[in-house]
């Protein structure tokens, strides 16, 4: 198995829980190091892998391994996030953490998943609290562009099914879309429409990441002020919809 790091765990603040009444929780970001898909802009260098789809300067980690830092972790008062690359590459060992996490702590985990792999969360549905779960765009061209992954349409599909098994499960669900210079309105508008007929909006949240500069990308990031006039007419269309934007202009987040 496949991990980014093992000597030191990213922290990172379940900012989205506030839109639904919960406190803000830190999270323990357990991350592997193997991802299916090549976003170009991946701020975890998981464009630079192997021909096992292994990130370059990832390191090998036992099972036992990551008890142990899963042990560590909870006992601080830390909710458990696996991550990436991607979980769904280490299907049976994301299980078996979830499982081990319940079993022993009597606590549910977290994922955030790049939302190809609907199966592997209904698996996991069990052990879930809630998850962030990628739609990169409504549009398949665009969504194959930015994933490097052939029949982009599969893969919409594929992510919309993963939120779907989730948030009808009382699963939260924070749906991540990372927004560009040329992200328009009628794109995010398409976004909206797609998640809120598939999700039941009472354990829905979207958040909106604002690309930042990646070395070697072409993207460009947003403008603040177009951006926050989108939000402001998708809220008036969708007045129930919960949204977000993460991005450095307030604090690293805001909420809609």
């Amino acid at each position: 198995m496949k991990l980014l790091q093992k000597d030191k765990i990213e922290i990172r603040k379940a900012f989205f829980l506030k839109a639904f009444g919960r406190e803000i929780e830190n999270m323990s970001i357990i991350s592997f190091g193997r991802c299916n898909f090549n976003c170009c802009y991946c701020k975890r260098d998981g464009q630079f892998k192997d021909e096992n789809n292994n990130i370059i300067h990832a390191v090998d980690c036992s099972l036992d391994e990551l008890k142990n830092i899963v042990q560590n972790e909870i006992a601080k008062n830390r909710r458990i996030r696996l991550s990436g690359g991607d979980p769904c590459m280490f299907q049976a060992e994301s299980l078996e953490i979830a499982q081990f996490v319940w079993e022993n702590f009597g606590q549910k985990i977290s994922i955030a998943h790049n939302g190809s792999c609907p199966e592997f969360v209904k698996k996991l549905l069990p052990y879930l609290d809630y998850v962030a779960i990628d739609l990169k765009s409504p549009y398949a061209d665009e969504f194959s562009n930015i994933t490097g992954m052939k029949n982009g349409e599969f893969w919409i599909k594929n992510s919309l099914l993963s939120q779907e098994y989730c948030t009808n499960n009382n699963v939260l669900v924070d749906t991540r879309t990372c927004v560009f210079n040329h992200t328009g309105f009628d794109e995010l508008k398409a976004i909206a429409d797609l998640i809120v007929q598939k999700n039941n909006l009472k354990n829905l949240f979207w958040t909106i990441r604002c690309y930042n500069p990646v070395k070697d990308c072409d993207y460009q990031i947003p403008n603040r002020d177009v951006l926050l006039e989108y939000i402001q007419k998708i809220k008036e269309i969708y007045p129930d919809l919960k949204i977000g934007i993460r991005a450095k202009w307030k604090g690293g987040f805001e909420f809609f």
